[in-house]
């Protein structure tokens, strides 16, 4: 496996990008290795856990997507957003990236609650 970043630990499982857009874990306590999504065809910097429905990815090149725990692919900001790594308050329900252009952490926003969306 080569390629690895945007590590995050869930419970007792190592979400990462194991290559370059493919969306992986590694089961701590089996040490298992398996695929969430393998259609994501962009480079994964950061990792978020959204809900326990999925996970937010950011790119480095630019876009912010929602992989589903089911490995469906939804592009939440263009990809001219240039982004890094990626944060999600649970407490104030408020989401933060990094942005590479000013290397300042923004205000992403709140969770998006319309219908056909993310929930």
């Amino acid at each position: 496996m080569a390629e690895q970043n945007g590590l995050l630990v869930d419970e007792d499982l190592l979400i990462m990008q194991g290559e370059i857009g493919k969306l992986k874990y590694i089961n701590i306590d089996t040490k298992s290795l398996s695929t969430i999504s393998d259609s994501l065809d962009i480079p994964i910097d950061g990792i978020t856990k959204y809900r326990d429905i999925g996970y937010i990815v950011s790119n480095w090149d630019g876009g912010v997507y929602f992989v589903s725990v089911k490995g469906e692919v939804i592009n939440l900001l263009e990809d001219s957003f240039k982004t890094a790594d990626i944060f999600y308050s649970r407490k104030s329900l408020i989401y933060f990236l990094n942005s590479q252009n000013f290397f300042t952490t923004r205000y992403l926003g709140r969770p998006y609650r319309g219908t056909g969306g993310l929930g």
